[in-house]
């Protein structure tokens, strides 16, 4: 604010001729004398006020605070010696119990009673009084004789107790002893103290009261004395209020002007006033409208998006003047704001998209985010870590790293607690540091090597897991925001190393899932296709897996229909969630269990006998579940119990939590599907024929014993299964079986007959090649059924030759007829020369 200049001082001085402040000073002058005659009046009147309120404070109510003190450190004392009327325990130390309530009672009686009492006394001495100082006197030979109660009541205190059951059957001692002593002697004694008290406070009412009445009498006079004050005052102040009211419209006309134009938005013309009082109104205001002119440069500037104008508005001093200058920075600082949280929204939209796209592929992830991290945070390098298992434990293995806009090759791994990324693998927190130590990391890049000056290290956390770590060396500081911003971006990171992690062992158990999956179903077809003497068996096993399907259906019906049951306890054992299923689990045993009711009170004795160790397992924090198996009737009943304890937000167990499941439909069906398997085991195995499965890899699926005895023969080795057939065939005939492996691989069904040995040790076994295919009729595989047909194969060799020998008997047989024919043709041309000679003779 600018001092006044001579010509302003002038017109003050001219103007005070016009001022109105001299109209006031003589009415004001008979006013202030009146007024001091009236405060002297009220002084006398509040002196003997504020004497009487301090001896109501000094004495009146400490003494009825320490009297109701004294009344409840009594009380205090009986209630101690209550307790030991009724116990639970039946402690038959004498001397302990003694000196256990003589504890109790001196500790009261020092810091409550007699502390209480040494102050009555005080007050007391301090008023003199001969009718309260007599009862007081009585009240301490009261509180001896009190005291001495006590004493004799600790001596009851060890006196034989008798025993007797609650309702609850739990077993209480009573100690008839003490009981007497506190109804016979100490009680009486504290009614006689009570009675003592109210009669000292009884005199003190009275002594208070006739003081009361002398102070309402000083009041009323006061109170007299400011109405006449406040009339009179009224009288001058219409008279005065009349004179100046005139004045004061001549005076406002141009302040009026100012203030509308104000109210309008506009600069206002400069104040012109007579009046010495207005006249430094009026400096003031055109004072105010020059600095108006600076506010109104200052919001163009602020329009222009100008916030580092130097334009001090009231020379950034005063209320609103520091209030601009502050909305200034403000609006500098808020400008600087919106632009980091453009910055950190804009990175993390840009990096969710990186791993968004590169989630099934950890490396790829790794050289993309470093990549993009080191450039956009404008920094020099960076190294990108990730947690892998290896057969001797965790290590952090170097994944990817980033220099002056090259990707540089680096292997590195990390133990647990080496160094630096050790250390913040092994807290968990951020590392972040200005002063490196020497030789810990260097900056390269085509100028040479150098220090960095500071260094970011991030682990990436999930769910309270560290899956890797990131860090970052530049040679400026890192500033905050940057650092905030690789931490949120590290939580995603974290986040899709785990996601990847997870899809990636959930993808390898999906494979061997359904490899088991087709090697069954291989089995399955080899079975139905290719063996007719275990049709029966197959067409037992469908009705079997009907029936198991039936079930595994009910079952998932059951689980998806009907909710576990559910408790929930705190640690003394009070029920704080239950569910209709548990309800009605406990139901069937007369319990009725509900939130609020105590677990251990309620559950049969047989029940809490077999689980209480499980519920103290459960409280120090171990969650484990457990099988029950429980009889009913002629069945077994089968229950999973999985015990959860609950922990609050310190990590402490308040409480814990029991899931109940029936599994006794699974657990039948997994004995159901172990007895199938074990009947097709025999099936194949009681036969005299070689079985073998393979599938597209020539790889072992199924195998009997009969087969496996067979190719032991050629090795002496072991059979086992998902190894290559050409581990036990000679290799001189590794590539006629593959090509009759291929022929049926291709589709082809066909039997092939092998011989061996010399005649007449020679063997013939019978080979059947099927394909094996899937629901989509692909090939996945073949299946051999081996059997040994020497013995058919020698009967049709000897029927062969019997054969060979009936033709070659039969030829014989046709030459002699052929010759007795001719014989015969020869007789009859002989037999008819001869007729022919005798009818010649005739």
């Amino acid at each position: 604010m600018t001092k006044p200049t001579k010509n302003n001082k002038l017109r003050f001085s001219t103007a005070i001729f016009y001022s109105f402040w001299y109209r006031l000073v003589f009415g004001a002058g008979g006013v202030g004398l009146f007024f001091i005659l009236v405060m002297s009046v009220a002084f006398l009147v509040n002196t003997d006020t504020y004497n009487h309120s301090q001896k109501v404070i000094k004495y009146y109510k400490p003494l009825h605070q320490q009297t109701i003190q004294i009344r409840e450190g009594i009380q205090d004392c009986i209630n101690v010696f209550n307790k030991g009327i009724y116990s639970k325990t039946n402690i038959q130390e004498k001397e302990s119990q003694e000196a256990y309530f003589s504890q109790e009672l001196q500790e009261i009686w020092r810091y409550e009673v007699k502390r209480s009492l040494d102050s009555v006394a005080t007050l007391i001495k301090n008023t003199p009084n001969e009718a309260v100082e007599d009862i007081f006197n009585e009240i301490k030979t009261q509180l001896n004789r009190l005291y001495r109660d006590f004493n004799s009541a600790i001596q009851a205190v060890g006196q034989p107790k008798q025993e007797f059951l609650t309702e609850k059957k739990d077993k209480i001692y009573f100690n008839p002893t003490l009981a007497e002593v506190i109804e016979r002697e100490i009680l009486p004694t504290q009614r006689q103290i009570n009675k003592l008290f109210d009669q000292l406070n009884e005199k003190q009412q009275i002594d208070l009261s006739s003081k009361n009445i002398a102070l309402a009498t000083n009041l009323q006079i006061y109170n007299w004395v400011i109405t006449g004050l406040i009339i009179f005052s009224m009288i001058i102040l219409y008279l005065a209020v009349g004179n100046i009211h005139s004045f004061l419209l001549q005076e406002e006309a141009p302040i009026k002007l100012f203030l509308e134009q104000l109210n309008q938005g506009n600069i206002p013309p400069k104040v012109k006033v007579k009046s010495a009082e207005f006249t430094q109104i009026a400096t003031l205001l055109n004072l105010f409208a020059r600095q108006l002119h600076e506010v109104e440069k200052f919001a163009l500037e602020v329009g222009k998006k100008n916030y580092e104008s130097d334009i001090k508005m009231f020379g950034d001093k005063g209320n609103l003047g520091e209030a601009l200058a502050k909305m200034r920075d403000s609006l500098r600082q808020i400008a600087e704001t919106n632009a980091i949280r453009y910055w950190t929204n804009t990175g993390i939209a840009k990096f969710s998209e990186i791993l968004t796209r590169n989630a099934d592929n950890l490396n790829k992830l790794a050289d993309e985010f470093l990549k993009e991290l080191v450039n956009y945070l404008e920094i020099n390098q960076g190294g990108f870590f990730i947690v892998e298992d290896t057969p001797q434990g965790q290590v952090m293995e170097l994944k990817a790293t980033y220099a002056y806009n090259k990707k540089k090759y680096i292997h590195r791994t990390i133990e647990k607690g080496e160094g630096l990324l050790g250390q913040a693998w092994n807290e968990g927190n951020t590392i972040y540091l200005k002063e490196i130590p020497k030789d810990y990391i260097e900056i390269t890049s085509g100028l040479g090597g150098a220090v960095p000056q500071s260094l970011l290290i991030v682990p990436f956390a999930s769910l309270g897991k560290i899956f890797g770590l990131l860090e970052l060396a530049s040679f400026q500081d890192i500033p905050t925001y940057k650092r905030e911003f690789v931490e949120k971006i590290a939580e995603f990171v974290g986040s899709a190393i785990a996601g990847t992690k997870n899809n990636e062992h959930t993808k390898r158990l999906l494979e061997e899932s359904l490899q088991k999956t087709r090697m069954l179903q291989q089995q399955e077809e080899l079975l139905r296709a290719n063996m007719r003497e275990l049709q029966a068996a197959q067409k037992q096993m469908r009705i079997t897996q009907d029936i198991l399907a039936s079930k595994e259906a009910n079952l998932d019906a059951v689980i998806n229909n009907t909710s576990h049951a559910i408790i929930a306890f705190d640690k003394d054992y009070n029920i704080t969630v239950v569910n209709n299923v548990m309800r009605a689990l406990y139901w069937q045993e007369g319990v009725k269990l509900e939130v609020g009711k105590n677990l251990l009170q309620e559950i049969p004795s047989k029940v809490l006998f077999k689980r209480q160790l499980d519920f103290q397992r459960v409280l120090r924090g171990e969650k484990f579940t457990k099988l029950e198996i429980e009889e009913n009737g002629f069945e077994k009943v089968y229950y999973e119990h999985s015990y959860n304890p609950i922990f609050n937000e310190n990590k402490e167990v308040i409480g814990a939590s029991i899931f109940t499941e029936n599994i006794t439909q699974s657990k039948l069906a997994e004995e159901a599907v172990k007895q199938t398997e074990a009947n097709l085991i025999s099936l194949i195995n009681n036969t005299t024929d070689g079985i073998l499965a393979l599938n597209r890899r020539y790889q072992i699926i199924v195998i009997n014993e009969v087969y496996a005895k067979e190719l032991q023969k050629n090795t002496n080795k072991e059979v086992k299964l998902n190894t290559s057939i050409f581990e036990y065939l000679p290799e001189v005939n590794h590539e006629d079986w593959r090509k009759l492996y291929n022929q049926a691989l291709q589709g082809e069904r066909f039997v092939k007959v092998f011989e061996r040995g010399k005649y007449p040790n020679k063997t013939y076994r019978e080979n059947w090649f099927n394909p094996i295919r899937n629901e989509k009729g692909e090939v996945v595989g073949l299946s051999i059924f081996a059997r040994d047909i020497t013995e058919a194969k020698k009967s049709e060799i000897k029927i062969k030759q019997l054969l060979l020998e009936t033709l070659d008997a039969a030829d014989q047989l046709k030459q002699q007829e052929e010759k007795m024919i001719q014989q015969v043709k020869e007789y009859q041309k002989q037999i008819e020369i001869l007729e022919q000679k005798l009818k010649q003779q005739n």
